[in-house]
């Protein structure tokens, strides 16, 4: 039996046509955004099998044999991604927005540790920075670092971040200029640390510092304890990713409700204050793990892998937080984080677990890989002297922060006293 061409109109070509566009970009959204960060077995060889069916498709279409056969395997597909079902997952920006001249001024008692109003700024390229740096040239020894909202700290002045205070006293100590590039975005997990390691390459880091882990495993506990549900919703499907593969996928963030000098924006701290005391939360649940989650360890793995490549030195560093049998009292009715954005809370013992957990295996495993690892998370005291809530730093958590990655960056003989 011989297979005859189909007899669509040029409307229904065009349509075909259109859709077949549309399939590639499947494959080149799922190829360039979740295979960037985890490209797993699995994935590369469904990334291979799908391309390998559109080429057969085409391959029919032209040489104008089964083509019956080959516009059914097609539409079949391109119904099947089209309500593929996915986890619902938030897209993020690995940078802040460019050019951010912002000024804000902490209200109230819900953030405890902060004076004056903060200046806060970005440079051209997404990161904050104390002094211009020329990204074509370098004429200083050139640290990134990577991190969440802890790296970021979008509400401390540019010059009282802990990345500003180790940049300002850092130099006397490796005996030559510095400049700290702050690359952290709240939020960010070990898959965005790795994209924005690549990122900044491009750039020739000598250091790059990361503070990881936090956002992991509260990914992790909340995976366990109340995975998202699975949606039957065309914007989380495979053809709308195909549709997204247009956009470039690293976007800048965006920082709203800007204030200048003379009207700073003014700070209630309302999405801490709405969230705080969660361990008083009715519903209370135990969690224990027996390791870190292994989507965790490969990532980290693979940013060992990239800062051996490119031959950085790299440090890691634990991360500090109120989980702690001795949490001051006034910090404790301010943590918010026992899940973050959940109904539920896991009890105190259960984060004090989970977050010695990640930070001694991050420990371990720089250490095992031949990297530098700061122990930080032990030598913060959970007090709102350093803390305003569970991780984040103040003032003073900053200036703490600096004290110690400036001891362990700069020598072992360095001497750093809880004031």
């Amino acid at each position: 039996m011989r297979y005859r061409l189909p007899q669509f109109s040029r409307l229904q070509w065009l349509c075909l046509l259109a859709v077949v566009g549309l399939q590639a970009c499947i494959g080149i959204s799922i190829r360039a955004s979740d295979l960037l960060t985890a490209p797993t077995p699995m994935r590369l060889a469904f990334v291979i099998t799908l391309e390998a069916l559109l080429l057969l498709v085409l391959l029919a279409v032209v040489r104008q044999r089964f083509i019956n056969a080959a516009v059914v395997v097609y539409f079949l597909l391109a119904i099947n991604f089209a309500i593929t079902p996915w986890y619902a997952r938030q897209k993020v920006n690995i940078s802040l927005a460019p050019n951010v001249d912002l000024y804000v001024k902490i209200m109230g008692d819900v953030m405890p540790g902060f004076t004056d109003t903060s200046h806060v700024t970005t440079d051209a390229k997404g990161f904050r920075t104390t002094k211009r740096v020329n990204y074509d040239a370098k004429d200083s020894y050139r640290i990134f670092a990577i991190g969440g909202s802890t790296t970021e700290q979008i509400y401390l002045d540019d010059a009282k971040t802990w990345t500003a205070l180790l940049e300002r006293d850092l130099p006397q100590y490796l005996n030559r200029p510095v400049e700290v590039i702050n690359a952290g975005v709240s939020g960010l997990r070990s898959e965005h640390h790795l994209a924005m390691l690549r990122q900044v390459s491009q750039y020739k880091p000598d250091m790059v510092i990361f503070m990881m882990g936090l956002n992991d495993w509260n990914s992790h506990i909340i995976q366990k304890l109340n995975p998202p549900p699975i949606e039957w919703d065309f914007t989380k499907s495979l053809l709308w990713k195909g549709l997204l593969a247009l956009k470039p996928i690293q976007k800048p963030g965006e920082l709203p409700n800007q204030g200048g000098k003379d009207s700073p924006r003014l700070e209630y701290g309302e999405y801490y204050s709405s969230q705080n005391n969660s361990l008083t939360r009715p519903d209370v649940r135990e969690v224990r793990f027996d390791d870190v989650a292994p989507e965790y360890k490969a990532l980290a793995g693979k940013i060992f892998e990239e800062c051996k490549k490119q031959h950085y030195r790299c440090v890691f560093l634990t991360h500090p937080t109120a989980y702690s049998r001795e949490v001051a009292p006034e910090l404790k009715k301010r943590l918010w984080m026992t899940p973050p954005n959940q109904p539920f809370t896991v009890t105190l013992d259960s984060l004090i677990h989970v977050s010695g957990l990640y930070n001694d295996w991050l420990y371990a495993a720089a250490k095992e890989s031949g990297f530098e690892a700061c122990d930080l998370g032990s030598q913060i005291p959970p007090t709102t002297d350093y803390l305003y809530d569970d991780c984040h730093f103040n003032e003073g958590g900053a200036k703490r922060v600096a004290e110690l990655l400036r001891a362990c960056i700069g020598g072992s003989q360095m001497q750093v006293t809880i004031q």
